[in-house]
């Protein structure tokens, strides 16, 4: 990406959004990779927005 005013080293901002899910299952990339590719490449979405997915066990603990 091209550097913008507020990036010296070459990116932009991004945003992570943190999903929990009620079981681990729920949290393996099969039932997200189709959302995360649409935030990914979707020219619509700027800036850059990932997917962190978990089970609430697993952050919890």
């Amino acid at each position: 990406m091209p550097a913008t005013p507020s990036s010296k080293k070459g990116y932009t901002s991004d945003f992570d959004i943190l999903v929990l899910v009620s079981n681990r299952k729920l949290a393996e990339p099969r039932y997200w990779d189709g959302a995360a590719d649409r935030l990914k490449w979707d020219k619509a979405i700027s800036p850059l927005v990932r997917l962190i997915v978990h089970g609430a066990r697993e952050v919890n603990n």
